[in-house]
């Protein structure tokens, strides 16, 4: 906590192992158990925050624009409190399902060397093996009504917390139009000081430069102390057990 905050990091549930919703509502469950144990663990309940990228990042997303619906909670898993969260920072992520089955360039050896998962490119969503298809038990393109609950870009509301949303132009796995029709809608519903946009030119999906330190420490501090974090110091090197003094 020697820079002002306290992280904690949620693991969830992946495609192997559970079908959608399971990892929202494991998310929702870590914020609530902190939240509950909020004196305990130093933690102040009215500042919190999620951050995640790429299938993370849809998490991230959705855990901010659901709140404290139940319909899009588990309450018999977990501590009783509540899953809001005060802002969202969300890196080069999926905010539509549907669309992003069509996204992408279809090319088998950019599929292989950016690991790109099945349902991200053209043509995936016709099957049944899709990466999408897998998650939710259904393809999404067949059935967008469903779909557009597990969409965050759906579920925006006026009660939407602070968002910041970063994308490189040259991702192949998930398209930057996806953070771009975000940010569009968060601001067309609840007003231009609500969400934030930076697209990295040329960037690839796992950029290193939006995934620096100074990146990192510029993102947090601007949502939740307005860019003028009194603890903020210089980052020490990390020790390595083994590394030679």
């Amino acid at each position: 906590m020697t820079q002002g905050y306290a992280v904690a990091t949620v693991e969830y549930r992946l495609v192997q192992e559970a079908l959608w919703p399971a990892q929202l509502i494991d998310g929702k469950a870590a914020i609530r158990y902190l939240r509950a144990n909020a004196d305990k663990l130093n933690l102040d309940p009215e500042r919190f925050a999620v951050w995640g990228n790429s299938a993370g990042g849809t998490v991230t997303q959705l855990l901010a624009v659901t709140g404290d619906r139940e319909e899009y909670d588990d309450l018999s898993v977990g501590v009783k409190a509540s899953s809001k969260v005060q802002c969202a920072l969300a890196w080069y992520t999926i905010s539509e399902l549907c669309s992003a089955e069509q996204f992408g360039v279809d090319i088998e050896d950019i599929r292989t060397r950016t690991g790109a998962g099945k349902g991200m490119m053209p043509g995936d969503g016709v099957g049944t093996s899709s990466l999408f298809t897998m998650l939710l038990g259904y393809n999404p393109i067949q059935y967008p009504e469903k779909t557009c609950r597990v969409s965050p870009i759906c579920q925006v509301r006026e009660d939407c917390p602070s968002m910041l949303l970063e994308h490189g132009t040259d991702d192949l796995i998930i398209d930057h139009h996806q953070s771009i029709y975000m940010y569009e809608k968060v601001k067309a519903v609840c007003g231009e000081d609500r969400v934030e946009l930076e697209l990295f030119e040329g960037e690839p999906h796992g950029s290193q430069k939006i995934k620096d330190n100074e990146n990192i420490s510029r993102c947090i501090d601007l949502h939740l102390y307005n860019g003028k974090n009194p603890y903020r110091k210089e980052l020490g090197k990390i020790r390595i057990i083994g590394e030679e003094e």
